[in-house]
């Protein structure tokens, strides 16, 4: 029972790790924003959406696993209760155990919660990057032309 609530603990770590360095990343995207976005900068966040969605389909599988580990231990605890009273110390433990990946649940769910709302941000960050670099890349090219009207309205006059 140990080892699986260390598991339990240390794959809510690694979300909540993974969950901070994604908004970490959005809030450096957006203070600093350049004319033309590097590919670099996309392919990151790209990567991070990927690894965001593959920790929330993770975290959904646990939920699930968890759900039927929880329902199997309280018809578990119920059969139990009715033969004995002597079994109150595995009755106990099995309790803990429920409420302790019911925590669990509600904590991946919370982390489920943030990556998507980090996707959202990344992708909307994303389009916004590339509207910018279409726009500026517009922008050289009118000034261009009219560098050059002027120019040829110079050797004509």
């Amino acid at each position: 029972m140990k080892k699986s609530l260390t598991k339990i603990f240390l794959i809510l770590a690694l979300l909540i790790a993974s969950s901070s360095l994604a908004f970490t990343q959005t809030q450096d995207s957006t203070t600093a924003p350049s004319p033309t976005p590097q590919i670099s900068e996309t392919v990151k966040t790209d990567e991070t959406i990927s690894f965001l969605l593959v920790q929330n389909e993770n975290a959904r599988d646990l939920i699930t696993a968890q759900e039927k580990r929880i329902a199997d231990l309280e018809t578990e605890n119920a059969l139990e209760k009715e033969s004995s009273a002597s079994i109150q110390k595995s009755y106990e433990s099995a309790q803990s155990e429920i409420a302790s990946l019911k925590q669990s649940n509600a904590a991946l769910a919370r982390a489920v919660s943030i990556n998507e709302n980090t996707i959202a941000l990344l992708q909307a960050d994303n389009a916004k990057q590339k509207q910018k670099a279409k726009k500026a890349t517009k922008d050289k090219w009118i000034a261009y032309l009219v560098t050059g009207g002027v120019i040829a309205l110079k050797f004509l006059f």
